[in-house]
């Protein structure tokens, strides 16, 4: 960090109240030679660079509710998926198997290591000359869903059995309007196969018969 932006060498650190920030609080850390980088409207929480050996004297202040050191994330699924109980789910023989999930995004590039043999339908609602992923997030969106490291790649999706709708509804910039949208669900409902069930009431039988739209 610059010297000459009072950072070097300190801790970057978020401070939470545990009311609104006050007049009083600024001046608290001023004494400290704080140097405050950010005040939060949502919440009673600011961000600010301070000598190490002061962290602690912020945490006895009675009006502060904790202090945390700022901490670097990373976007990897090795961690995000356990996280949310996926591991346990594939113990359970819960991976995705017999389940297709329709991605309605910029397109699912195919060839991706991660993703090769999953995409089993596509259709390009864009005007775009190809179903592929060019701008990148519809990708991203399938690997998470449904990647495996079965082709030497590192992580597994959440549901590493499960095949691929590919619906491009947004452009290669990553933009794409309502109509485009409703005519790929309408696309992906389309393609249902369906069943009578003992009550007499249908219900799906193949096809996508999940939609997945981070949009």
């Amino acid at each position: 960090k610059n010297s000459l932006d009072g950072t070097q060498g300190r801790k970057r650190v978020i401070i939470f109240y545990k009311d609104r920030i006050s007049d009083e609080n600024l001046n608290n850390l001023k004494t400290l030679r704080a140097n405050i980088k950010n005040k939060y409207d949502i919440i009673p929480a600011l961000t600010t660079y301070i000598d190490e050996r002061d962290i602690e004297k912020i945490k006895l202040d009675d009006k502060v509710k904790a202090v945390f050191e700022d901490t670097r994330v990373y976007a990897f699924l090795d961690e995000s998926v356990p996280q949310i109980g996926a591991t346990e789910a594939w113990g359970s023989g819960y991976a995705g198997g017999g389940i297709t999930v329709a991605v309605l995004d910029t397109g699912i590039d195919s060839s991706h290591p991660m993703l090769k043999g999953k995409v089993v339908k596509e259709k390009n609602f864009t005007p775009s000359w190809t179903a592929s992923d060019i701008y990148g997030h519809g990708t991203h969106v399938a690997g998470i869903i449904a990647g495996t490291k079965t082709s030497g790649r590192t992580y597994n999706g959440v549901a590493p059995s499960a095949l691929l709708y590919n619906v491009k509804v947004l452009d290669d910039n990553g933009n794409g309007d309502f109509v485009e949208i409703i005519e790929g669900i309408n696309w992906v409902a389309g393609n249902l196969k369906w069943a009578t069930g003992p009550d007499g009431l249908p219900y799906a039988t193949g096809g996508a018969r999940v939609i997945n739209m981070s949009l």
